[in-house]
């Protein structure tokens, strides 16, 4: 998940001077390295020749110095400025204070929002059906698409693990999120069967696999690592510039915790969302 702490706000408003005391510094070195110590300007400040000798014996790391930092700024920043992350976790936030049917003693991780971004050529993320750290895309190819978690709502489940694979292929996507996406409508699915206790019969898991669009191993496999399994989930598309950048999931451990209204009644707060993630990149 994003993070957005104070130590990363500094580190972002560093990296905005990182490119103006890169070329600064660059400039300083092309003159000390092309400058001789014996001319007659320098002879007179030796203070002056100790700092262009101390350049010149030292050029090459301080160039590497100013290119790691110049690369280490520039993913830094790719990674979106955190004062934007920190107003979509507060939309996202607000979002879950009203968007859900709850009862008022439920906590707060009953009924998430989470936002997913779509990631193509995925090599290390770690598919459900793997069974080894050295093979983490399991069944999946190697490169593959995901929907990967960025940002999610209150201040409980935040490490996530959720990682729904798609495809070029819509029958090969698994999760409502991955339905959302490759066919960039809103997907709503209540009253899903209950398979949170005890042994959960063989008829009910099948039956919540495909109205989720899943396959009964992942539904197995996530029962069996204890996951609370949602009732009622909403997947959202989120638009940027034009183009599907990831979906926007409401799930909920009551049946009907999402419904239609969940959705109609925030298209403003979505497309908020999506104008924010404009300039988050």
């Amino acid at each position: 998940m994003k993070g957005f702490g104070a130590t990363r706000k500094l580190i972002y408003k560093a990296s905005e001077l990182v490119y103006a005391a890169a070329v600064f510094t660059s400039a300083v070195m092309g003159v000390a390295t092309g400058s001789d110590v014996e001319s007659g300007w320098l002879k007179n400040r030796p203070i002056v020749v100790r700092v262009v000798e101390f350049l010149q014996e030292y050029a090459i790391p301080i160039y590497a110095t100013i290119c790691a930092l110049v690369i280490l700024s520039y993913f830094h920043r790719r990674r979106g400025d955190p004062w934007i992350w920190e107003k979509l976790k507060f939309i996202l936030d607000e979002y879950q204070g009203k968007a859900f049917t709850k009862d008022p003693d439920d906590a707060t991780d009953h009924h998430r929002v989470t936002l997913f971004q779509h990631k193509k050529n995925c090599l290390f993320v770690r598919h459900w059906s793997s069974n080894s750290i050295l093979k983490p895309w399991g069944t999946k190819s190697p490169f593959s698409d995901y929907l990967i978690p960025v940002l999610r709502s209150g201040h409980l489940s935040q490490k996530s693990s959720a990682v729904f694979y798609t495809s070029d292929s819509s029958d090969d996507c698994e999760s409502v999120a991955a339905k959302a996406w490759t066919s960039n409508q809103v997907v709503v699915k209540e009253n899903l069967p209950s398979i949170n206790s005890g042994t959960p019969k063989s008829r009910d898991i099948i039956t919540y696999a495909k109205a989720t669009y899943s396959t009964r191993e992942m539904v197995e496999k996530y029962i069996k690592a204890r996951r609370p399994m949602p009732r009622s989930i909403a997947a959202i598309p989120i638009m940027v510039s034009g183009t599907i950048w990831g979906v926007i999931v409401l799930d909920s451990r009551l049946p009907n915790g999402v419904t239609a209204d969940s959705v109609l009644n925030y298209d403003l707060t979505v497309a908020l969302v999506g104008q924010l993630l404009e300039k988050a990149r």
